[in-house]
């Protein structure tokens, strides 16, 4: 009776094994191949394929070496969007880490979850980035299995000049009150190549924001941008718009004051 009972004991983990090990299959979350858009620049999905119980929650790491790949920004992708999930970002050196979350009830199913929009640096033609530390987890907050299955990418670039160099920036007006904005147009030293040219653009005073970059349209040689002032300032202060194509800049201040004491 012993010997009957162990038996199908025995026979009853196989079986519950068995059945665990088809239903556990993981699921998969890769990085596409590099979609070229001019110069320097190239985008790639990051489709996640699913093998087994949908996540509704993934956390991921976005892994590049900064001497070769000089800005990472990440989107939502379509899977993400339908299944109303909203993209978190914390960004570092040659690291971001992403987490993808929103209500528990929807499952998100196959598709490109992410988008990778890849800057590389001047003078650089070929990089890897990589996804790893992959993270799933269910609608009861269990863990759901998540691997790597094309974890590195290589992107290969022209590294062509687009649209040549800046050749000046201008805004309008050079004085600026606060949460005023001034209409600042980039220029370039030839016409945009076929898909445009996109200029890096920063400032070096909080109190002056302006976009990340700006895209100079295929066939033009100029493009704008605002540039608007902080809502509060309290002293006089001034502020350097740069723009920067494959490590030329040009450079163009704006002053900011404070109102009148009254």
């Amino acid at each position: 009776m012993r010997t009957y009972t162990s038996f199908l004991s025995l026979t009853g983990w196989l079986l519950s094994l068995a059945a665990l090990s088809s239903v556990a299959k993981a699921s998969d979350l890769s990085v596409s191949p590099p979609v070229i858009n001019s110069g320097n620049t190239a985008i790639l999905g990051v489709p996640l394929t699913i093998a087994g119980p949908p996540p509704a929650g993934l956390e991921w790491k976005v892994a590049f070496s900064p001497t070769q790949i000089s800005e990472v920004g990440v989107t939502s992708g379509p899977a993400a969007t339908a299944a109303l999930k909203t993209l978190t970002c914390s960004y570092g050196s040659g690291t971001n880490t992403c987490l993808l979350a929103g209500t528990n009830a929807n499952a998100i199913g196959s598709g490109v979850v992410a988008y990778l929009n890849v800057t590389m640096a001047p003078g650089v033609t070929s990089a890897s980035i990589q996804i790893s530390n992959t993270l799933g987890a269910d609608s009861s907050g269990n863990a759901v299995d998540v691997n790597s299955e094309v974890n590195s990418r290589t992107i290969n670039v022209t590294n062509v000049t687009s649209g040549g160099s800046v050749s000046g920036v201008a805004c309008n007006p050079g004085s600026l009150s606060p949460g005023a904005a001034a209409r600042c147009t980039v220029m370039l030293s030839q016409s945009a190549p076929s898909g445009g040219a996109r200029v890096k653009l920063s400032s070096n005073n909080d109190l002056l924001m302006v976009p990340s970059s700006v895209t100079v349209a295929e066939g033009s040689i100029s493009a704008n941008f605002s540039a608007t002032a902080a809502g509060s300032i309290t002293s006089y202060a001034s502020a350097t718009v740069s723009a920067i194509i494959d490590g030329n800049t040009q450079t163009a201040t704006i002053n900011l004051v404070a109102p009148s004491a009254r």
